[in-house]
């Protein structure tokens, strides 16, 4: 996957990019860099407060630890996804100036997504030492989760980069999306305590999929099912391919099109 092939120029390239977003969005505010980090673990507070009596039984003796994870991994696909609405549309005088390839605009989108998500990750770790969840051989399993998503977040960012560019109304859409991934990933409740017709459409969920994927690495220490993996690979693989035919395509005079 061309995505984690890159070259020293790509890296740069990324690097400058990714700085000059930073910049601009948080007007290089430190503490504006250090909230999009933290948020995770506010909404999970948010949560437990809100949920935690609610849906409390016998399994949820670290829902803390439950609420973050799946909270972490969904601000990486919803993160990284926003991301990438602009990536085209918001780097017109680059694509005008610099002979570059478009899909470096979207990698770097991607790219700014998985560093938050690494820096929350080790403060995830202190969550977890917190409430006295053991560290498990298990818990490598994430590396391979995470890469699964960020596959996925790179094709459907593709599509969305394009589709931004021609329908800029698509934003709105995508928060009404978002608000529907959010609802239906199980972040907060135990989904084997809902419908099975609810349980069913939570399967297809793919960021469900990462989610209970990591939870089940890192709080259960076994290995999840294989049944598991494979609906979240072939998710992963096939948004990659259609993004990748939707952005070769899109992309051809794209800036004409801005």
């Amino acid at each position: 996957m061309n995505f984690f092939k890159l070259n020293k120029n790509d890296l740069f390239v990324i690097s400058q990019l990714a700085h000059k977003d930073k910049s601009r969005e948080n007007s290089s505010n430190f503490l504006g860099q250090i909230w999009q980090i933290l948020d995770p673990f506010i909404n999970t507070f948010v949560l437990v407060m809100v949920f935690g009596v609610m849906f409390k039984n016998k399994r949820f003796v670290n829902y803390p630890v439950y609420v973050a994870t799946g909270i972490m991994f969904y601000n990486l696909f919803s993160t990284g996804t926003k991301n990438c609405l602009n990536a085209l549309s918001g780097n017109k005088n680059f694509l005008i100036k610099a002979q570059l390839d478009k899909t470096i605009y979207v990698k770097e989108k991607v790219f700014v997504a998985l560093i938050n998500f690494g820096y929350s990750f080790l403060i995830y770790l202190g969550v977890m030492i917190a409430y006295r969840v053991p560290f498990r051989i298990t818990m490598l399993l994430v590396i391979p989760d995470v890469l699964l998503l960020i596959s996925l977040v790179y094709g459907f960012g593709k599509i969305l980069s394009i589709v931004n560019a021609l329908f800029a109304d698509i934003t709105y859409f995508h928060e009404i999306f978002l608000l529907f991934i959010f609802y239906g990933s199980a972040l907060f409740f135990d989904p084997s305590r809902v419908a099975p017709v609810l349980q069913f459409l939570l399967s297809l969920n793919p960021i469900y999929l990462s989610i209970a994927i990591a939870r089940i690495s890192i709080i259960d220490g076994i290995v999840p099912p294989y049944t598991l993996w494979i609906k979240l690979l072939l998710y992963s693989a096939t948004f990659y391919w259609i993004g990748n035919i939707v952005f070769k395509k899109g992309s051809e005079n794209i800036v004409a099109k801005l």
